[in-house]
């Protein structure tokens, strides 16, 4: 039987899964990878992340032993945003990776927008007026003096790099990207479905040094010889999110997942129409399989974003040590009954869906003399659920229709109170794939049904559930703390 390979390139991990058709997992590795935060600088070192990538591939090649030769397609999944420069003709790495995370292009947003205004922007890329995206990244590249003196340098985002690596440097290996991807690039026209000459004028940034769009499901790309499963083709590039929802089998019009990583990425599938959303609400394209594999190829979706979520968490245990292990999340938590007057604003990146800003930060509100760290950490809990279900409304309001159940995955979901919290804060049904890492199972089933080994229905079939969370009645009001919480929002608003 064949065997599906997933390359998963997060933002802190690198994990590469050998899975069957029937969506088992048969190997699996990973490796935690490092950030450089130097204000609002926050970059990776790309050659590592090529090498840790290489080198995982290689022991998963070891851990499938003569299974290997049964491993019949890649599927690449890659947090966003995130951009390098390299040369096309030796693989040499020109630049940092700069994180979807970094804020320096906010004053080349201030002017840009002071100058020519947002709404063109807005209109062609579906996306807000954000350093968050690669556009400010790729300007600030080119503005360097990185790319200068090499006439075969290359700009893209983690896939392409990493494609461009497996494809052989020195080989004229491809250079792509898929519609996902250049989606959330903010020079990429979601009408069009290619780079837009206007965008790239405003931010500068020479065509010519892009790649060329593919759709999700690759074809004709093929591991180079000498690198591990070398020969087996490369059938699918997807970000991560849109992996993550394809991953979950949220296939139709309406259809909404929710993943808690170091930010929360709230999708919903809407369909091969674009729905143009707004009160700060994304629009990307999800995915676009070969129109030889479905008529309806292309799949808009309607995207919010909450930059901080589990990096929240992390900060309760690194900086404050309210906890010192994610398994203690519950303990602590449960400790006391409810989190007091507590109130945590989870923004240290600044704040996502609807409000779009940089500038402002965390807080914690309400201390008190009684108040203990399990308070704290309870409400920082609260904290990302009501955001959560902030966005979960207004999509509600883009698609016309009531979301009653919404798929969840990522880090938080192994914090069973955190899952009640969400359940309780949104009203909402929260249903837990059984495959815990959904954009690297997204990756997978989209391989799968570019080299015909499956087709949508049973992709569909191979998703399975593990657990679903019903809201409850609680001994005191969600509403009530929602309603805190927003109020120390507008304040907060109004003092940053």
């Amino acid at each position: 039987m064949a065997i599906i390979v997933a390359i998963d390139l997060g933002t802190s991990s690198i994990r590469t899964t050998a899975y069957s058709l029937s969506g088992d997992v048969l190997a699996s590795n990973g490796r935690e990878i490092q950030l450089q935060v130097v204000g609002e600088r926050v970059e990776q070192d790309a050659y590592s992340i090529g090498i840790a990538t290489l080198e995982l591939l290689r022991d998963l090649e070891i851990q499938l032993g003569d299974d290997s030769k049964e491993v019949a397609a890649i599927g690449i999944t890659n947090q966003r945003e995130s951009t390098l420069g390299w040369r096309r003709s030796t693989g040499e790495v020109l630049t940092p990776l700069i994180s979807w995370q970094d804020g320096r292009g906010q004053e080349s947003l201030a002017r840009i927008e002071a100058e020519y205004g947002s709404q063109m922007i807005i209109e062609k890329t579906g996306l807000a007026m954000s350093p968050y995206f690669s556009a400010t990244k790729m300007e600030s590249i080119v503005q360097s003096d990185a790319l200068i003196g090499h006439s075969d340098a290359a700009l893209g985002t983690l896939d392409s790099y990493i494609t461009y690596l497996l494809g052989g440097a020195n080989l004229k290996s491809p250079f792509i990207t898929d519609p996902s991807n250049a989606s959330r690039t903010m020079v990429f026209n979601i009408d069009t479905l290619d780079f837009d000459d206007e965008l790239l004028s405003l931010f500068q940034i020479p065509k010519g040094l892009l790649p060329e769009i593919s759709p999700t499901t690759v074809s004709d790309i093929r591991v180079a010889s000498g690198l591990p499963f070398a020969g087996v083709p490369i059938a699918s590039i997807a970000g991560d999110q849109q992996a993550s929802l394809f991953g979950q089998g949220r296939f139709d019009v309406g259809d909404t997942k929710v993943t808690h990583g170091t930010g929360t990425f709230i999708l919903s599938n809407a369909g091969s129409i674009r729905r143009r959303p707004k009160g700060g609400l994304l629009e990307s394209i999800g995915w676009q399989l070969r129109r030889d594999l479905t008529p309806n190829s292309l799949v808009y979706v309607t995207e919010g974003t909450i930059f901080t979520s589990g990096s929240a968490i992390r900060f309760l245990r690194d900086n404050l040590s309210l906890i010192s292990d994610y398994s203690e999340i519950d303990q602590v938590a449960e400790s006391v009954k409810d989190s007091d007057t507590v109130t945590f604003i989870p923004s240290f990146s600044g704040l996502g869906t609807p409000y779009w800003r940089r500038d402002v930060g965390g807080a914690i509100y309400g201390l008190s003399a009684s108040t203990t760290k399990g308070h704290i950490v309870r409400a920082a809990l609260e904290g990302v659920a009501i955001r959560t279900t902030q966005v979960i409304e207004q999509m509600e309001n883009v698609l016309g229709e009531a979301i009653s159940v919404v798929t969840c995955d990522g880090g938080l979901t192994r914090s069973k109170v955190y899952l009640k919290i969400q359940a309780d804060q949104s009203n909402r049904e929260v249903i837990l794939p059984k495959i815990a890492e959904s954009s690297s199972y997204g990756a997978f089933l989209l391989a799968a049904i570019s080299v015909g080994e499956l087709d949508l229905p049973r992709a569909k079939e191979v998703v399975q559930f593990a657990e679903v969370i019903t809201p409850s009645k609680k001994s005191y009001s969600s509403s009530q703390r929602r309603q805190r919480f927003e109020n120390y929002m507008d304040r907060h608003l109004s003092k940053a």
